[in-house]
């Protein structure tokens, strides 16, 4: 990827981080002294679970491409390409781990 473009993406993941930062805080922060119950049942909302998973998925995104800049710059080689996968592996099964446990809050209470 070129410089300009993974920078680019970089402030764009970010502005998207902030903006799902606030989203997340607001609802915890709505939902801080509630019953789990009132909790499930809002999580359990399409929108809700919709925005979560963005927010979630942003927040990986940008740690991944500040990742890859600091490995790229102190690696190379075998190491580099290993630490490369690793991360997109770890990226890969974080984003799954957060839709199929938000789809199982929707599934359950329901």
């Amino acid at each position: 990827m070129r410089a300009s473009k993974h920078w680019f993406l970089q402030r764009v993941s970010a502005a998207a981080s902030l903006l799902g930062s606030v989203f997340a805080i607001l609802f915890v922060k709505q939902h801080l002294f509630q019953s789990t119950d009132v909790l499930k049942k809002n999580l359990s909302q399409p929108m809700v679970a919709f925005f979560l998973i963005c927010t979630f998925v942003t927040f990986l995104y940008h740690a991944r491409l500040g990742l890859q800049v600091i490995i790229t710059d102190y690696l190379n080689g075998k190491t580099q390409r290993i630490f490369l996968s690793l991360i997109d592996g770890i990226s890969l099964l974080s984003v799954f781990a957060i839709i199929y446990s938000l789809v199982k809050i929707m599934v359950t209470t329901s």
